[in-house]
């Protein structure tokens, strides 16, 4: 069920832009909307959410870096990644934030996407990602979780893929499990109250499980010296091949930005605190994320590969290619 609906929406998706294309090439004087910048004034509109992994973009456009590069950058704020290629391909966004499921199931569906800059990766040395049991649950290994009821922010998500893969590398059955949806917010809640025995979680809200008297049985999700995709940014395919300079340009912008982070951690967390909306002793207690420009292959074929297993990608997919120069 859940399969054909991500396919469908992505076949939708990639009709959708086709058309787009189409309208835009007929009209008289259009250049089209996917290969040129927003309302033609050279504005490139970044699509973002308020999760902390995208700080870099955030410093970046409020300490005028994107401008210091000669990039006129708007931020526009989306609820979650399946969004991004919707505005990417239809030309209401040029560059969007994505995860590797969302992102390879649209080039999958036919949408003509490429990666234009790495965000954040999870580290073995800084984890993003926990899989955390119940302090009730009677789970204290990863081998007690078959069978049980897990706590995703959504199916076939970079969050449950990735459990899936860590569970299978431990021995774990995981045809068993039952997954459960639900936002971070409301795990606390869940494991409180034993509608699921584990949470797959990130922070800030780790912390929180844990000083309840929960416990990470899956504490790091990357291997040492293994730098796992969390988010990165994508682009309109057309878009990018056209505008390669200003593709560079965000890269260079976003690394200037990680050496303004490490070299000022306190107004790092205010300009945090302005964007995603999280109060100042939450912002404290929640490590930076693991900032990086660089995509590579493997880091893609990471997530391919998972989604091949479980039968959600159905072309042969070149990622080398997918890879903006």
């Amino acid at each position: 069920m859940r399969i054909s609906k991500l396919t469908s929406r992505y076949v939708l998706l990639a009709a959708g832009a086709a058309l787009a294309l189409t309208l835009s090439a007929c009209g008289s004087g259009s250049t089209g909307s996917t290969a040129g910048p927003a309302g033609g004034d050279g504005t490139i509109t970044i699509l973002y959410s308020r999760a902390v992994e995208q700080v870099g973009l955030w410093v970046a456009q409020d300490q005028g870096i994107f401008k210091k590069h000669g990039l006129n950058v708007k931020l526009s704020e989306v609820a979650g990644a399946s969004q991004v290629a919707v505005g990417t391909s239809g030309g209401s966004a040029q560059v969007g934030f994505e995860t590797g499921p969302d992102f390879l199931s649209a080039v999958d569906a036919g949408v003509k996407l490429v990666v234009a800059s790495g965000l954040s990766v999870d580290t073995a040395e800084n984890p993003r990602v926990a899989l955390v049991a119940g302090k009730s649950s009677h789970i204290s290994s990863p081998a007690d979780v078959a069978g049980k009821r897990i706590a995703v922010p959504g199916v076939n998500t970079s969050a449950h893929l990735s459990t899936i893969r860590k569970l299978e590398q431990a021995g774990v059955d995981v045809s068993g499990i039952k997954w459960v949806t639900m936002p971070f917010q409301q795990e606390a809640d869940a494991l409180k109250a034993n509608r699921v025995d584990a949470v797959v979680s990130v922070h800030p809200f780790t912390g929180l499980l844990q000083s309840q008297g929960n416990k990470a049985i899956i504490a790091q999700y990357a291997a040492p010296g293994e730098k796992q995709l969390v988010v990165f940014l994508s682009a309109s395919a057309p878009w990018a091949a056209a505008h390669a300079d200003e593709v560079k340009s965000v890269r260079t912008a976003l690394d200037e930005a990680t050496d303004f982070i490490a070299a000022n951690p306190d107004q790092t967390r205010t300009i945090i605190e302005k964007y995603s909306g999280l109060p100042a002793d939450v912002i404290n207690k929640i490590p930076f994320p693991n900032l990086s420009t660089e995509v590579s292959s493997d880091q893609l074929d990471f997530f391919l590969d998972i989604m091949k297993k479980q039968n959600l990608i159905k072309s042969d997919v070149d990622v080398a290619a997918l890879i903006a120069k």
